[in-house]
């Protein structure tokens, strides 16, 4: 099967198949990612990426930057994009 068949039968799909189906490939991508990496290693990450991390955790770290929490995201994107797993 070509990609251009398999493009076409996905935009056959209502919305919320196709988002769900982003999220399955992108999970795909991640696995693959981390099955081929050290783990001291980034997976698929730049140099830049890899920075903006730890300039983040940094700010975490000295109590500058605030989180949400994951199940708030998650009803967040549940409630905006009907997303469900």
């Amino acid at each position: 099967m070509t990609l251009e068949i398999i493009t076409s039968e996905v935009l056959k799909l209502d919305r919320l198949s196709r988002i769900e189906l982003i999220r399955r490939l992108a999970e795909s991508i991640v696995r693959e990612e981390w099955a081929g990496s050290d783990a001291e290693d980034e997976p698929g990450l730049t140099p830049e990426q890899a920075q903006e991390i730890d300039r983040r955790m940094k700010l975490f770290e000295a109590g500058k930057m605030t989180t949400i929490p994951g199940g708030q995201v998650t009803a967040w994107l549940i409630e905006k994009y009907g997303l469900q797993r």
